[in-house]
């Protein structure tokens, strides 16, 4: 249970919709560990009071965020597996896989800055690795359905490694205004994918 106060009417929803969505924005400028939940409540133009009339710490805002984070994944990636992506070939599947990364920043562009750039906090880790697991597992759906021969069982170090580097690759990318920075660092994670993929359907 991540809220001290199940809100039930409207007013009390978008409180705390303003909450997380100010926690958001806050830890993924500022990091997690230098923001307050004073910040978060200045932020939101909200009293400090009514923070903890819903949320116990600021540790409780952060699980609140990565149980909503992975409601998040598992609807992004129910869609995402309804497209046909057999008859893709390898350079083309790649560049699915980019896009997924792509598309979920979009709609959520604090998400691989709250969850990525703090793995030291040990209040975030468990939270990271929970999130990341989830989305190795429909990553590896995602591979299993271009090549029904793949088996993920059989390289979860592999996948592990290999998402772990992406991510940081996608940072890269993510944070960067340079175009040509931007394109290298897309160009590293497209030939990155393109190796394991080789690897992967052997």
């Amino acid at each position: 249970m991540t809220l001290r106060k199940e809100p039930i009417q409207k007013r009390a929803m978008e409180k705390v919709e303003l909450i997380l969505k100010h926690s958001a924005d806050l830890f993924s400028k500022k990091g997690y560990d230098t923001t307050t939940t004073r910040d978060i409540a200045q932020n939101a133009d909200l009293p400090v009071g009514t923070i903890y009339q819903f949320f116990l710490d600021k540790k409780s805002i952060l699980l609140k965020l990565a149980e909503d984070y992975g409601q998040k994944l598992d609807e992004f990636y129910s869609e995402l597996s309804k497209i046909e992506t057999k008859n893709l070939n390898s350079e083309e599947f790649v560049g699915s896989i980019l896009n997924s990364f792509i598309d979920f920043d979009k709609e959520n562009p604090e998400y691989f800055l709250i969850f990525n750039f703090s793995y030291f906090n040990q209040e975030l880790r468990d939270s990271i690795e929970e999130l990341n697991k989830k989305i190795i597992s429909y990553e590896g759906g995602l591979f299993k359905k271009h090549n029904p021969k793949f088996n993920p069982a059989l390289f979860q170090f592999e996948m592990e490694f290999l998402f772990s580097s992406i991510t940081m690759l996608f940072l890269k990318f993510k944070t960067t205004q340079d175009k040509n920075m931007k394109d290298s660092t897309m160009g590293e994670m497209k030939r990155l994918l393109g190796f394991y993929l080789e690897i992967f359907y052997k």
